[in-house]
């Protein structure tokens, strides 16, 4: 599935608040999934993949998009994707996660 509008919106909006962050996310492949329960990120090799609950885009404003879009940003700055391999507990890494990235 391609891009919402709703999306490249929030990517730009992260893009003026956040340049490094806006440009990597027009590097990566974001994609609309409606088997994601809220957002997945995956690494592809040498790229980056989010995908992203088709219901959450289109039911949330594009302020609110930019914020989960920074959020992921986060993870993927911080190394949490590479890192995870190295803790046996898995659910307690992600919450850890999430609470460092909700720092920022």
């Amino acid at each position: 599935m391609s891009i919402s509008s709703n999306i490249q919106k929030a990517i730009i909006r992260l893009q003026f608040k956040d340049p490094f962050s806006g440009w990597f996310l027009t590097q990566s492949n974001v994609v609309l999934d409606k088997d994601v329960k809220f957002v997945k990120i995956n690494i592809n090799r040498t790229t980056y993949e989010l995908h992203i609950n088709e219901d959450i885009v289109n039911s949330s404003s594009s302020d609110s998009l930019k914020n989960l879009l920074q959020h992921e940003m986060v993870h993927i700055i911080c190394n949490h994707l590479i890192d995870k391999r190295n803790f046996s507990n898995k659910q307690l890494y992600h919450i850890a996660c999430d609470m460092e990235a909700n720092q920022y």
